[in-house]
């Protein structure tokens, strides 16, 4: 497929194409933005609680 994206580890940035998004996606894509998607073993409460 033309899907690109930007790796590292285990994580990945997923690079969109305006009008050709995919499954999962943010609610509002925005040129030039991205969706950024993070593995972690720890509970998302936690990850959560630490951002705020």
């Amino acid at each position: 497929g033309d899907r690109k994206a930007l790796s590292f580890g285990e994580q990945k940035f997923n690079l969109h194409q305006a009008g050709k998004e995919f499954e999962p996606k943010a609610k509002s894509p925005t040129p030039g933005s991205a969706d950024l998607c993070l593995i972690t073993k720890t509970p998302l409460t936690t990850v959560a609680a630490h951002l705020k």
